[in-house]
């Protein structure tokens, strides 16, 4: 699996190609948003998409990864959709949605949309949002196998709704793979 991540961003690192095959599946998908609006990933055609997993604690280092994840999203505005995602299994509690979402918002001002809280890990089973269902299975996403390691970990989609990259939650999101990443044909 680690290797196939590996492969997989370093072909698009060096330029190639990326065509997903079932991209129409995961475009269909609606999310429900902390501010209680639902919307349809579709409503992003033509943009790519960079879903985060975010942290649920307020400890200064978790501050610290939403302000590096806030500026990178303000400085790619113009070309990537970024959705940060809450995810049961990292911690989020819905006795603690209020608190969350005020930090999230007031506290930080993040520039990106933020999810309520989903079940991602392949554990789940049932609970799993169908999102990452198609995230971490093969056969949906019809490039490989996803393993979903906790807060940090960030999924880039590609301008038809394709997976075109999984980052570990280490990868901070540095200018020249950003540049890399857009840069990427659809």
């Amino acid at each position: 699996m680690r290797n196939k991540l590996i492969v997989l961003l370093f072909s698009l690192l060096a330029g190639s190609a990326y065509l997903p095959i079932k991209a129409q599946e995961v475009t269909s998908i609606n999310i429900s948003m902390i501010n209680g609006d639902t919307i349809s990933l579709d409503q992003f055609a033509g943009k790519k998409i960079m879903l985060v997993l975010l942290p649920v604690d307020t400890l200064e280092a978790d501050s610290l990864f939403l302000l590096h994840i806030d500026s990178t999203a303000r400085a790619y505005a113009d070309s990537i959709e970024f959705i940060g995602i809450p995810s049961y299994e990292d911690g989020y509690r819905d006795s603690i949605h209020a608190s969350v979402k005020n930090w999230y918002n007031d506290r930080l001002h993040l520039s990106f949309k933020i999810t309520v809280g989903m079940y991602t890990h392949n554990s789940s089973g049932v609970l799993q949002h169908p999102l990452f269902k198609w995230i971490t299975d093969e056969e949906q996403n019809g490039h490989l196998e996803a393993t979903i390691s906790g807060y940090g970990q960030k999924f880039l989609l590609n301008k038809s709704g394709g997976l075109m990259a999984v980052l570990s939650s280490g990868t901070m999101l540095k200018t020249k793979l950003m540049n890399a990443l857009i840069s990427q044909a659809d």
